[in-house]
């Protein structure tokens, strides 16, 4: 079984029409041959009618053994904080979007990546249309998701 349950109504615009909303993954398995999994995090869209999503940034979450009882009181009680928080996470998305890269930063964050990483991070860092620090987190993760 898999579901991903988002949450539209809380939605943030983040930059040039770019909006995230909360969203919870579930994975499991009811033969008990893999764990249960549950992802609480940022859903990015990608289609206007908001069927079509893109990136995800996940903030918490668990996997646990599938025997016994799985702990929903702790499970509602992330998700609940989470979904109470969101308006935050938007607000610093938003936040890195006014801010420029600056080449020096991206240096000292490259310095300990290794170079076949390092090279594809700077060259996407250093693309045109990458402006903000937001810019260069989305190549970050799409490097790294891909």
């Amino acid at each position: 079984m898999r579901a991903l349950s988002k949450f539209p109504a809380l939605a943030e615009a983040v930059s040039d029409g770019q909006d995230i909303c909360p969203c919870a993954k579930i994975e499991n398995t009811y033969d008990g041959t893999s764990r249960i999994s549950i992802q609480i995090g940022a859903f990015r869209f990608v289609c206007t009618n908001m069927a079509v999503g893109g990136g995800r940034v996940f903030a918490g979450g668990f996997v646990s053994v599938h025997e016994g009882e799985i702990p929903m009181g702790k499970v509602v009680e992330q998700l609940s904080a989470y979904l109470q928080s969101f308006s935050a996470i938007g607000g610093l998305y938003r936040f890195w979007s006014e801010v420029p890269v600056r080449p020096e930063a991206l240096a000292l964050i490259f310095e300990g990546v290794p170079r076949r990483h390092r090279e594809h991070l700077v060259e996407g860092t250093t693309a045109p249309d990458c402006r903000s620090v937001y810019d260069a987190y989305n190549v970050a993760t799409r490097y790294a998701t891909h």
